[in-house]
C-alpha cells in the first residue's frame, strides 16, 4: 500500500516550478459535461486549491483571453471545436490555449467519432488513469484528522446490497451476482433490481443503505486499468463494507483489509460462504473498519481542477506540446477485459 501522499495530487503545486507572482487564468469550458451545461466545473475557491489563481468560465467571448479549454470526452462535438492555433505546438502562446480533454468513462462506454479531428490537438489528459497527464480520480484516502469509533452493529441489517442502474454491461458483473444470489442474500436497488431507494441524491442513498446491509457491491461497469468509480467511494464513506469487481489495483491504492475483492475466491460460492461467515462473527466483520482508525475515504470529482490551475501557472506549460493520437493511447493502452463467469 502507497503512502496517501502519493495517492492523489500530481505535484505541480508542491515543485519550484510555481511562478509565486501569479496572475489569474482564464479557463474556459468549451463542452457540456453530459447533461450537465454551463458552469459545470465548481471554482477554484470552493475546491480551496493549493494554486487557486483561476477562473472557469463557458462564455466563448472570453476564449482570445483563456489560457486553457476543458472539453468532457462524451459531449465532444466534431462540428463544434475550439479553432486551431496558429501553431499548435507552442500552448505558451495567448492565442493558443491549452486544449484538456476530462474523461472518467472507461473506454467501453467511450466512442472514438467526436474525438477523430481533435485527436492530435490535445496537450492534457484529465482522466481516471494513473498514466494521464493530470489523475482524476472519483475518490482519494486521506489520513484521519478527527475520532473514528467503529460502527454499531443493527442485528435486523441485510447481508448485500447493490444499488445499480446499468443491468447489462461489458463486465458481465451481473452474471457473477445472478451466482452470487445462489449463496448469500443479495438486495437489488435500482433500475435493475425489485427495490427503490428514497432518496434523489447518491450519497444520502448509501448511507440509507449502510442501515440496511453489510456489505456493498461496488462492483464496475467495465474491467480496465485503474477503473474505480463512485461505487467504491461511497460505500468506503459508509459503514458497509465494499465487495470489488474491476481492473484496478485495489490492494495498492487502498487500505489493507477495507474491502473484499471477488479475485480472492475461486467461485461466486466460495465468496458467498465468506460473506456469511462475517455476517455472523461481529469481532471479524468489525476488522474491516479499523482502517478507519488512521484514514478516511472522501469523495473528490473535480478535485484535478486544482492540478489544471496549477499547471497553467508553472513553468511547465510553456513546453506542452500536443499528444500524438490521444485515441490510440485511450484505448490500446487501457487494459480492459471481459468478466467470465
Amino acid at each position: 500500500m502507497t503512502e496517501p501522499s502519493s495517492w492523489f495530487y500530481n505535484g505541480f503545486f508542491k515543485s519550484n516550478l510555481i511562478d509565486n507572482s501569479r496572475e489569474r487564468k482564464q479557463i474556459l469550458l468549451w463542452t457540456n459535461y453530459f447533461s450537465l451545461s454551463k458552469n459545470w466545473l465548481p471554482s477554484t475557491h470552493e475546491l480551496q486549491c493549493p494554486v487557486p489563481e483561476c477562473d472557469v468560465t463557458s462564455d466563448r467571448d472570453l476564449l482570445p483571453n483563456s489560457s486553457a479549454i476543458i472539453m468532457h470526452w462524451r459531449n465532444v462535438d466534431e462540428a463544434d471545436l475550439p479553432p486551431e492555433c496558429p501553431d499548435d505546438s507552442d500552448s505558451s502562446s495567448n492565442s493558443c490555449p491549452v486544449l484538456v480533454m476530462f474523461n472518467k468513462e472507461a473506454p467501453p462506454n467511450t466512442g472514438a467519432g467526436n474525438v477523430r479531428k481533435i485527436n492530435n490537438r490535445i496537450h492534457v489528459m484529465a482522466t481516471y488513469r494513473r498514466d494521464s497527464d493530470i489523475y482524476a480520480p472519483y475518490g482519494k484516502i486521506a489520513w484521519r484528522s478527527d475520532s473514528f469509533k467503529l460502527p454499531k452493529l443493527d442485528p435486523n441489517r441485510g447481508t448485500v446490497c447493490w444499488l445499480v442502474s446499468h443491468c447489462t454491461t461489458q463486465s458481465n458483473r451481473e452474471v457473477y451476482v445472478n451466482n452470487l444470489k445462489l449463496h448469500v442474500n443479495v438486495t437489488i436497488y435500482g433500475k435493475c433490481g425489485s427495490e427503490s431507494c428514497p432518496h434523489t441524491d447518491v450519497r444520502a442513498c448509501y448511507e440509507w443503505l449502510a442501515q440496511r446491509c453489510k456489505f456493498y457491491l461496488s462492483f464496475e461497469n467495465s474491467i480496465c486499468k485503474d477503473y474505480s468509480t463512485e461505487k467504491l467511494y461511497y460505500a468506503m464513506m459508509t459503514d458497509m463494507v465494499p465487495v470489488v469487481m474491476g481492473g484496478d489495483d485495489y490492494s495498492r491504492y487502498l487500505p489493507s483489509h477495507s474491502f473484499i475483492n471477488i479475485d480472492d475466491f475461486a467461485s461466486s460460492e466460495q465468496l458467498g460462504a465468506y460473506l456469511k461467515a462475517l455476517d455472523k462473527d461481529e469481532a471479524k466483520y468489525l476488522e474491516y473498519f479499523k482502517w478507519k482508525e488512521r484514514f478516511k475515504a472522501t469523495f473528490v470529482p473535480y478535485q484535478w481542477l486544482c492540478d489544471v490551475c496549477a499547471l497553467l501557472h508553472s513553468a511547465k506549460v510553456k513546453d506542452l506540446k500536443p499528444r500524438q493520437d490521444m485515441i490510440s493511447w485511450w484505448f490500446k493502452e487501457a487494459q480492459c477485459g471481459v468478466g467470465s463467469f
